[in-house]
C-alpha cells in the first residue's frame, strides 16, 4: 500500500492536525502515531468509528462533567504495558508492582464517569473492567494508596523475620555502635532472609496476578482508544467539523478548509477561502495562476481525504469521499532531490510509484505542478500525456498546473480563483518553519 511520506504529511498539514491531538495516556499517543488510512475492506470498521464519534460529539456538552473526570484519571496513568507483558513469565519487581498499583487505582477513579459516558453515547464496543481482584492483591491492607511495599501480611515469614530483625537493630544501638561481629553476622544473615522471603512473596504475587493479565491488556486496548476518541471529539467540536459521507468512487467537499494555513492566515489578520470542489474517477485538472492557490486547494483535499479515511470528522461543510487502496502524492518537496537525482528525476521515479500502485488497486493521486522541472513545451505534453493516461485507470487523480493543452483532456476542470489577500511568498516561508510547504 503506497503511503504519504512523513515530509508529505507534514505539507498538506496532516502532521500539524495530529499534533492539535492531545492524549491523556501514553496509550493514546502510541496510537495516534499508528494511525493509519483505511482500506476499502475496513469500511465497515471505519464506518463504526465514525458511529461513536459521532455519538459522543452528540454528548459532548452534557457530558462534560464525565469526559472531564475520565480524562484526570486517565493523566495518572503510566505505560505498564511491558510490566505486563513481563508477568506473563518473570517475577514483578517493587517498583514495577507500585505502578501497576498505581494503574489500577486510577483505572478504579476512571471506571464509574467512563460508565456514565459510555452509556450516554451508546459506546457498545468500549469495555472496561477495573480489575478490582487484581487491586486487592496489591493493596493488601485495603487503603487504595498509591504506594506499595511488600507487606508482612503476604507473608507469616517475613513477619517474623522483620521481627527479628527489628530486636537486632535495637540490640546493635544499645551496643553504641560498637556490635559484635556475632550480631553483626546475625544481621547480615537476617537480611539475607528478609530478601529472600520478599523474593518469594513478589514471585507468589505475580503469579496470582497472572489471572488478570489478559483483561489488563484488553483495558488498556480500551483506554488508547476512548483516549484518541475523545481527543478526536474535542477537536471536530472545536473546529466545526463534519462526519464524511462514505462512497464508492466520487469525492466531494463543500468549503473544505486546511486548518495550518488557516492558522497562518488568520495570524496576519487575513482569510482563507474554502474550496469546494468534486473529483470523479480519471484525472480531474485545477488551473491557474502560480501561487494562486492551487497548491494550497490540492493540499486541502489531500489533508482532508486522508482525515475521513483515518476516521476524523473533516474540516468541511459537507464531505463525501471514497475508500482508497493507496494514496499517493507528487509535490516539489520529493525527498529523492536532496539524493542527487534533479527535480524532474524525482518526479519520474515517484510517478512509477504511484502508477504500480494504480494497477494494484484503487488510489488516489496527487500532482502538484507535475513535470515543473522540465522545460514548458516537453512539460505540457508529459503532463497531457500522464492525464489521458489516468483517465482509462482505476484512480481518481487530482493535478494542478499551469500549462497549455493539458484541462481539455481531463475527467473535469476547474480554475483557481485565488486565495483572498494571500502574500504567497510569506505564506510560503511561515509554513516552511512551520514544518509544512
Amino acid at each position: 500500500m503506497l503511503e504519504l511520506s512523513f515530509a508529505q504529511k507534514q505539507t498538506i498539514g496532516l502532521q500539524y492536525v495530529l499534533d492539535l491531538l492531545a492524549p491523556c495516556t501514553p496509550f493514546g499517543a502510541a496510537l495516534v502515531k499508528k494511525l493509519r488510512p483505511a482500506a476499502p475492506r475496513e469500511r465497515a470498521r471505519l464506518e463504526r468509528e465514525l458511529d461513536d464519534l459521532a455519538r459522543v460529539i452528540a454528548v459532548w456538552q452534557p457530558q462534560q462533567k464525565n469526559i472531564a473526570a475520565a480524562q484526570h484519571a486517565m493523566m495518572y496513568m503510566k505505560d505498564v504495558t511491558r510490566s505486563i507483558q513481563k508477568c506473563r513469565s518473570h517475577a514483578l519487581g517493587e517498583i514495577e508492582l507500585f505502578e501497576l498499583k498505581n494503574f489500577l487505582i486510577h483505572l478504579g477513579r476512571f471506571t464509574p464517569p467512563f460508565a456514565a459516558l459510555a452509556e450516554a453515547a451508546q459506546l457498545t464496543e468500549f469495555s472496561v473492567d477495573e480489575c478490582e481482584e487484581a487491586l486487592d492483591l496489591l493493596d493488601p491492607e485495603g487503603t487504595r494508596v498509591a504506594t506499595f511495599h511488600i507487606s508482612e501480611l503476604y507473608s507469616p515469614r517475613l513477619r517474623e523475620i522483620r521481627r527479628e530483625k527489628k530486636q537486632v537493630d535495637d540490640e546493635m544501638r544499645r551496643s553504641g555502635g560498637k556490635p559484635s561481629d556475632a550480631l553483626a553476622i546475625r544481621r547480615a544473615a537476617v537480611i539475607a532472609a528478609e530478601e529472600q522471603e520478599e523474593t518469594a512473596v513478589r514471585a507468589h504475587l505475580s503469579a496470582e496476578l497472572r489471572p488478570f493479565l489478559d483483561m489488563l491488556a484488553h483495558d488498556i486496548e480500551t483506554l488508547a482508544r476512548l483516549d484518541v476518541l475523545l481527543q478526536k471529539a474535542a477537536l471536530a467540536v472545536r473546529y466545526g467539523a463534519v462526519r464524511p459521507r462514505l462512497t464508492d468512487g466520487e469525492i466531494s467537499f463543500c468549503n473544505v478548509v486546511n486548518p495550518q494555513v488557516q492558522a497562518l492566515l488568520s495570524s496576519q489578520g487575513k482569510r482563507f477561502t474554502p474550496v469546494s470542489i468534486k473529483l470523479g474517477r480519471g484525472a480531474t485538472v485545477l488551473t491557474g495562476a502560480n501561487m494562486g492557490g492551487k497548491s494550497i486547494a490540492l493540499k486541502t483535499v489531500t489533508l482532508n481525504l486522508m482525515l475521513a479515511q483515518m476516521g476524523f470528522f473533516v474540516f468541511a461543510e459537507q464531505a463525501a469521499v471514497p475508500l482508497f487502496d493507496s494514496v499517493g502524492m507528487i509535490s516539489e518537496d520529493l525527498q529523492s532531490v536532496e539524493k542527487g537525482l534533479s527535480s524532474f528525476g524525482a518526479e519520474v521515479v515517484r510517478l512509477k510509484e504511484l502508477l504500480r500502485a494504480v494497477r494494484e488497486g484503487f488510489a488516489f493521486l496527487a500532482l502538484d505542478e507535475f513535470a515543473r522541472g522540465t522545460n514548458p513545451e516537453e512539460g505540457a505534453i508529459i503532463v497531457r500525456a500522464v492525464v489521458e493516461y489516468l483517465n482509462r485507470q482505476n484512480c481518481v487523480a487530482f493535478l494542478t498546473t499551469h500549462y497549455d493543452g493539458v484541462a481539455g483532456l481531463a475527467r473535469a476542470h476547474y480554475q483557481v480563483a485565488g486565495l483572498k489577500n494571500l502574500d504567497p511568498e510569506k505564506l510560503r516561508a511561515e509554513m516552511a518553519a512551520a514544518g509544512g510547504d
